[in-house]
């Protein structure tokens, strides 16, 4: 049976009403969440945040008991950051530095998350050569960009990704496909029109010649 656009737009609305977070910050926990199912992140594995904003991932992903370290370019989001998570007792590391000039060691992380960064980058491949300077080999890379009404949202936004775009670009930068998702619920042309908060998700490995991974799916 079809779900015509009344029905979703009640079933969104319901979603978001029954959270006790604002949409933002609930659509990051679930990205948190979905690193941890779908990225199978441990405790104690090290997580890089890049451009971590105010670090709703970041303190998301440091819930779940990753040592996670967050990196933005402006030290007063770290600041804002730094605060939360030292009222709940967290574990996260902060660093001021450029997505595309990260200031860490190579192979300093086993993965990374990427939320809504990529769109605002017009050329990519030094961001592309850093991620994968700064993870280990079969480190991964959970990468995160809006749909059309979360493009429309922003006029600092310069590329527009979809799936086969974004897999074009990962792809172009020697990253191997595992899984592609979406929050908040599902693959959804009208979500992406009508709810600004609606990402396409893919994972990625940053895999050494000769490994091995799974094929990707979609959901």
């Amino acid at each position: 049976m079809t779900t015509n656009g009344e029905e979703l737009n009640a079933r969104v609305r319901a979603m978001w009403s029954a959270v006790d977070y604002n949409p933002i910050a609930t659509r990051e926990t679930l990205v948190s969440e979905l690193l941890v199912r779908h990225a199978e992140v441990h405790a104690g594995e090290r997580v890089l945040d890049v451009a971590s904003g105010t670090g709703n991932t970041a303190l998301a992903a440091a819930r779940r008991d990753a040592v996670v370290t967050a990196s933005d370019l402006v030290p007063a989001n770290l600041e804002r950051a730094a605060s939360r998570a030292e009222v709940e007792g967290l574990r996260l590391r902060f660093e001021v530095g450029d997505a595309q000039d990260l200031p860490f060691e190579d192979a300093s992380f086993d993965s990374a998350l990427m939320d809504n960064v990529l769109e605002h980058i017009a050329d990519p491949a030094a961001l592309m050569l850093e991620l994968r300077r700064v993870l280990r080999p079969e480190g991964l890379l959970l990468i995160g960009v809006p749909g059309v009404l979360g493009w429309d949202s922003d006029s600092d936004h310069k590329v527009r990704y979809d799936e086969a775009s974004l897999g074009a670009t990962l792809n172009s930068h020697d990253f191997v496909p595992i899984e592609v998702f979406y929050t908040p619920l599902w693959q959804s042309a009208w979500l992406s029109r009508h709810l600004r908060q609606y990402c396409i998700f893919a994972l990625y490995g940053n895999l050494r010649p000769g490994a091995s991974v799974a094929q990707p799916t979609d959901r």
